[in-house]
């Protein structure tokens, strides 16, 4: 039952994600590799925006999950900008402030089996924005990450891969 129900909720948002991208011409694509596996699929989005007075976007933060075997997992990242172009930076954990402004937050999730699970976060990072349209509201970027495991020394590289992605915020 809990299948049949994650692929109805995996069609159900495909559906949306297609139908929002659909209607200017261009398909949304995430591709996620998580430092241990590729997802095949997401069975959950949702996405936050925030928009200049001209209706600019200059917040988008996006949170992606999915299923793989007994494994949930779920990917969150808060960009402070739009513009095209690569914003690199390091976490510091004294200040609790990226290094670069662009980056605003990235976390991670994996729950294996039910068990209490882990959360990672962002050491550093690059976040290419390879475009941004302004009138689609479509986002094209790729964020790779180095993320360390609260409470341990363990760091996993991850990344994921954005084409198209509807950022109107609605």
């Amino acid at each position: 039952m809990k299948r049949t129900i994650n692929f109805l909720c995996a069609v159900f948002i495909g559906a949306s994600l297609l139908l929002t991208s659909c209607s200017s011409g261009k398909i949304t694509e995430v591709t996620i590799h998580d430092g241990e596996l590729q997802w095949p699929s997401i069975i959950d989005s949702r996405i936050m925006v925030g928009k200049s007075e001209t209706g600019k976007v200059e917040i988008w933060g996006p949170s992606f999950m999915t299923e793989i075997g007994n494994s949930l997992r779920g990917v969150s990242v808060m960009i402070n900008t739009s513009e095209p172009g690569v914003y690199s930076g390091i976490y510091d954990d004294t200040s609790e402030q990226w290094s670069n402004n662009a980056i605003g937050f990235i976390t991670m999730t994996v729950d294996y089996d039910g068990k209490p699970y882990p959360r990672w976060y962002g050491k550093s990072a690059t976040v290419t924005i390879h475009s941004y349209d302004d009138d689609a509201k479509l986002i094209s970027a790729t964020i790779e990450a180095i993320m360390f495991m609260e409470g341990s020394n363990n760091t996993r590289n991850i990344k994921i891969e954005m084409r198209n992605l509807n950022v109107s915020g609605e």
